[in-house]
């Protein structure tokens, strides 16, 4: 069975994984979904691969190109409206699906494994929320706000406040094309 998400425009796709989604991942984003329910070596490096929203929305457009076409919605249009909260949902609904598709002996430890990886970043989320409620926060907010700061040559922000080095940016790489 399949699970969905809705997007910034209120559409339904529906996600499933299976033998064909999994394979036309590693195709199309040179990525093994299996590995998310694979040894932690592996897990870890592609948690951190899947935590870039484009290359997620990427992966997404790959489970959900066939209805894509069918609705005739192109990539672009479809990026366009995975909001953070779309994306947010779409991760998980990846991982519950990846769950199912998983052997049926290990299926309850993954689902545990899913439901206290969740609980930990609601945590740190209302750690978050915490910290920035709390009155300290503020004033050390402020601090560093009033700090003074080096500037070079042409008066330009360094260190911290700086801008990245034109030259070391690139294109980006290219994204699926609309069919």
């Amino acid at each position: 069975m399949a699970g969905s998400l809705k997007d910034g425009q209120g559409r339904l796709w529906d996600i499933a994984i299976d033998v064909i989604s999994v394979d036309d991942v590693r195709k199309t984003n040179n990525l093994n979904l299996l590995e998310l329910v694979a040894p932690q070596r592996a897990k870890t490096e592609l948690v951190e691969r899947l935590n870039d929203p484009v290359l997620l929305v990427e992966v997404l457009w790959t489970l959900c190109k066939e209805q894509g076409d069918t609705r005739k919605i192109g990539y672009r249009d479809f990026a366009r409206a995975m909001t953070a909260d779309a994306i947010e949902a779409a991760w998980l609904v990846i991982q519950e699906q990846l769950v199912l598709f998983s052997r049926p002996g290990i299926r309850p430890a993954l689902q545990k494994v899913m439901e206290k990886a969740q609980a930990k970043m609601q945590a740190i989320d209302k750690r978050v929320v915490e910290m920035v409620d709390d009155p300290s926060f503020d004033a050390e907010l402020e601090k560093e706000l009033t700090r003074p700061r080096e500037s070079g040559p042409t008066g330009s922000l360094t260190a911290a406040g700086s801008l990245p080095d034109s030259s070391a940016s690139g294109p980006h790489e290219a994204t699926p094309t609309e069919a």
